[in-house]
């Protein structure tokens, strides 16, 4: 906001009008109206630009780096010829009255249960803390070719009460490496890019959008 400023005596007020900030002389009959006008205008600049700024940024929504909602328990670099695990491992911490929703951009989710290996396609709903779900590059994409298996994307949300308090996001890369006899293979590493919580204020859940979701996503997958 462009300020201007006028070189007159030691006593100044600030204006603030639809040309910004304007510094005047205080007139000394004058000085109790213009600090009424002041505040006045002070006021209607926090109550009119301050809401922009919170929409445009949406800081309104308090964020929190946090560690604790999921863990790669093995991580080295998942191949689909000399790994144990039917796909790259994840499992789901957080708090014990959470559920956690999944998302895969290129399907590829798998969950065991009773020790068989069942596809949920390119989402998982409803799981909870200490369950643990795989990601498979080649499982559901029918891709002969896996030099042809590109970067993806997961997205796990954690919800409370049905409030959104939290995202993962997490970017599964090839990656070419070479076996014992030399010979290049290709290798899936994911890449926690980021783990935010959104915890209660004043006691009560916060009220996140999808929108807001979908803007961290979007700056984030850039």
């Amino acid at each position: 906001m462009p300020r201007h400023h006028k070189k007159t005596g030691s006593k100044y007020i600030i204006q603030v009008g639809d040309a910004g900030l304007k510094f005047n002389k205080i007139e000394g009959s004058k000085i109790k109206g213009r600090i009424v006008y002041m505040l006045i205008g002070f006021i209607l600049f926090v109550i009119g630009v301050v809401p922009m700024i919170n929409k445009a940024f949406k800081s309104d929504i308090v964020c929190v780096q946090t560690d604790g909602l999921i863990t790669i328990p093995w991580n080295e670099g998942w191949s689909i010829a000399i790994s144990i695990t039917p796909g790259i491992p994840i499992h789901l911490q957080g708090n014990n009255g959470a559920t956690y929703d999944i998302f895969s951009d290129t399907k590829g989710l798998l969950l065991k249960k009773n020790g068989n290996i069942k596809s949920m396609k390119g989402s998982i709903l409803g799981l909870k803390r200490g369950d643990m779900f795989y990601y498979n590059p080649v499982y559901d994409n029918q891709i002969l070719d896996i030099s042809k298996v590109g970067t993806t994307w997961l997205k796990i949300i954690q919800k409370n009460e049905e409030y959104t308090t939290g995202i993962v996001l997490v970017k599964v890369a090839p990656i070419k490496d070479k076996n014992d006899d030399g010979k290049e293979i290709m290798q899936f590493k994911a890449e926690i890019v980021t783990s935010l919580s959104f915890p209660k204020q004043k006691g009560k859940y916060q009220k996140v959008s999808n929108e807001f979701l979908e803007d961290i996503e979007a700056k984030l997958r850039k």
